[in-house]
């Protein structure tokens, strides 16, 4: 976002989940800061999907720090520092962690979600959009002979209206 990345939550050694926004400036000496937020929070979290979208971070889903599958949504508004809570209507997907890298941004102001895994050590092969604007989401059907195998922990991204599924 600008000349900074932004980061939210994650696990410490300690195995603690934190819910706190921290940025790193990525010209000059390379410092780190923690930003001070404001709003409905999410809860300490990690393994949650993250997301840029305009002025905004956007999150998804993840574990909380008792190991419960989260599939929440809520926006940090980068500008202000005050986080929203989301509250989608559709097809929501069920709870899930070690979505890290599983949401990609796509040119019509739709996240794409795949995969991830939920409650009990399943591995999710389903596919979904969030539209940003209505927030609305739907679950999409691929029928392709092709489809990609249940995965977590694998990276999308988007190209044009295109995404490529990497690892998992």
């Amino acid at each position: 976002y600008g000349n900074k990345m932004i980061v939210f939550g994650g696990k410490d050694s300690s195995t603690v989940s934190s819910n706190d926004v921290y940025e790193l400036r990525l010209e000059g000496s390379g410092t780190w800061s923690k930003r001070t937020t404001t709003g409905t929070k999410p809860s300490g979290r990690h393994s949650h999907s993250a997301l840029l979208w305009k002025d905004a971070l956007i999150i998804f889903g993840g574990q909380d720090q008792s190991t419960i599958n989260l599939n929440d949504m809520y926006s940090l508004d980068l500008k202000t520092n005050v986080w929203t809570k989301i509250t989608g209507s559709g097809s929501v997907p069920s709870a899930r962690f070690c979505i890290t890298g599983a949401t990609a941004l796509l040119p019509n102001d739709k996240m794409v979600l795949f995969g991830g895994t939920a409650t009990g050590g399943v591995y999710k092969d389903d596919l979904y959009t969030f539209d940003l604007v209505s927030n609305t989401w739907e679950a999409i059907t691929v029928t392709s002979d092709n489809k990609p195998s249940e995965r977590s922990t694998h990276q999308l991204y988007s190209y044009d209206e295109n995404i490529y599924i990497v690892g998992g």
